[in-house]
C-alpha cells in the first residue's frame, strides 16, 4: 500500500550525502545518484511502478525536504530534471538488477501478451503511418507533459541545449502532439508555440521517423537511388521543352567532374523533374526568396539565382514555410525536400490540387509509403515509362 505522505527516505542515504543535504552543499554526480538510489530503494518496498501522480509527489516531497537542490533552476525545471532522474532509476534497476522481482516479472508477462501500436501490422490508411496517433507513455499524466514541454521551450532559447534530453523529450510528448495535431486540428503556429524544436531541420526529420519508424534520408535515397537515372532521361528527351530550372540541372550533370558531384546532380535533376513530367509546375512549391506560390500552403524558398542558374554550392539555402510560418532553413536541396517531405506528415497536411501528382509519386514509389488511396492514370504510365527504361 502506498504511504500516506510519501516522506523522503533519510535513512537510505549514505552518511556524507545526507551532511552535503542538511548543509546544503552542491552535489556531485555520484551523490544525485545515491539521492536516486534512496527514493528507489524505499520506493520499491510498495511498488516498482509508480503512477505518474506518485512519481509527481515522490519529486515533489524531494524538493520540499531539500529546497537547494532547485537552485539555479528556472520554473519547473527542478522537477522536469529530478522526475527524470528518478524514472530513469526505476526503468534501468527493472531492467537490470531486478529484472526478477515478483512484480516486474508479473507485468513483462502481462505486457507480453497485449498487442501493442508499435507491434501492429495494420497503418492508418490516410497516410501508412504504423504511428499516426500513438498513446502517451504509462509513466507519464497531464502535469509531467507539461513540466517536459516547458523545459524544451526553455531549452530551444540555450546556446548549447542538450540534446539528448531534448529527443528524449520529445518521444515522451510525441503522442500528446500528435493528439494535438491530430484530434483538436491545432493550427501550425500553435503547434510551433508549443514544440518549437519542430523548427529544427534535425528534429523535424526525427518526429518523421517516430511516425513512420524509418529515416526520410535514407527512404528517399533508396527510392532515387532506383529511379534516378531514368527519370532524368526521360527530363532529357523533353528537351526545350523543360523550364530552365531542369535545363539547368541536366547540364549540371553532363559538367560535373566527381562521381560524389554527379550523383548530387543527378539527385536534384531527379526531384526537379518529377513535377514537370506529370504535368504540374514545380514553381508551386519551389520558388524565388520574393515570390509566394497561390494556393501552396507549403513550400520551399530559395535564391532566385538557384532557379536560373543552379548549382551544389553549399551556401545556397533553402527555407520551408507552412501556412506562412518559416519552419526551417537548410543547406542544399536534398535536404529540403527531405524537409518537405516529412512537413506533410509531421502537421497532418493534405496534399495540395496544384502538385498532389508529384506527392503521390514521392510517397508510393520514393519512400514506398503505401496506403489505401490508388494511383490514377497519369501516375501510373509515368511508372510504366521509368520502368520501361531502366
Amino acid at each position: 500500500m502506498w504511504p500516506q505522505p510519501w516522506q523522503f527516505p533519510r535513512q537510505y542515504l549514505r552518511r556524507d550525502v545526507l551532511a552535503k543535504l542538511e548543509g546544503s552543499v552542491p552535489l556531485g554526480q555520484s551523490d544525485k545518484k545515491n539521492v536516486c538510489d534512496a527514493v528507489y530503494q524505499y520506493t520499491t518496498t510498495f511498488t516498482y511502478y509508480p503512477s505518474p501522480t506518485q512519481y509527481t509527489e515522490m519529486v515533489s516531497n524531494t524538493l520540499y525536504s531539500w529546497p537547494y537542490l532547485a537552485s539555479g533552476m528556472i520554473g519547473t525545471e527542478a522537477q522536469t530534471y529530478w522526475r527524470s532522474k528518478i524514472h530513469d532509476k526505476f526503468r534501468n534497476c527493472r531492467k537490470r538488477i531486478d529484472s526478477n522481482c515478483p512484480e516486474v516479472v508479473k507485468r513483462k508477462r502481462s505486457l507480453s501478451t497485449e498487442p501493442t501500436p508499435a507491434d501492429s501490422d495494420e497503418k492508418d490508411e490516410a497516410w501508412g503511418m504504423p504511428h499516426y496517433l500513438p498513446s502517451r507513455p504509462a509513466s507519464e499524466d497531464d502535469a509531467s507533459i507539461q513540466l517536459h514541454i516547458q523545459w524544451l521551450k526553455n531549452e530551444k532559447d540555450k546556446r548549447k541545449p542538450n540534446m539528448d534530453q531534448v529527443h528524449k523529450r520529445m518521444d515522451i510528448t510525441f503522442g500528446d502532439r500528435r493528439k494535438t495535431i491530430i484530434k483538436e486540428g491545432a493550427d501550425v503556429g500553435d503547434v510551433i508555440s508549443e514544440y518549437p524544436w519542430l523548427t529544427d531541420d534535425e528534429e523535424l526529420l526525427i518526429e518523421y521517423t517516430r511516425l513512420s519508424g524509418e529515416k526520410m534520408e535514407a527512404s528517399l535515397g533508396k527510392g532515387l537511388k532506383k529511379y534516378m537515372n531514368a527519370i532524368c532521361k526521360l527530363a532529357r528527351a523533353k528537351g526545350d521543352r523543360c523550364p530552365a530550372l531542369l535545363s539547368g540541372l541536366c547540364s549540371l550533370v553532363e559538367s560535373t567532374r566527381t562521381e560524389s558531384e554527379r550523383k548530387e546532380a543527378t539527385i536534384y535533376c531527379a526531384l526537379v523533374t518529377v513535377p514537370c513530367l506529370l504535368g504540374e509546375d514545380i514553381r508551386k512549391f519551389l520558388c524565388a526568396e520574393e515570390e509566394v506560390p497561390a494556393d501552396s500552403p507549403i513550400y520551399i524558398s530559395t535564391q532566385s539565382s538557384f532557379l536560373t542558374t543552379p548549382s551544389l554550392s553549399e551556401d545556397t539555402e533553402f527555407t520551408l514555410f507552412l501556412n506562412g510560418v518559416e519552419i526551417v532553413t537548410v543547406s542544399g536541396l536534398f535536404c529540403a525536400f527531405c524537409c518537405f517531405l516529412a512537413a506533410f506528415y509531421v502537421f497532418n497536411i493534405a496534399y495540395p490540387k496544384g502538385y498532389a501528382n508529384s506527392l503521390t509519386f514521392f510517397q508510393k514509389v520514393l519512400l514506398n509509403i503505401q496506403d489505401s488511396v490508388l494511383r490514377n492514370k497519369r501516375l501510373l504510365n509515368f511508372l510504366t515509362r521509368l520502368n520501361a527504361i531502366m
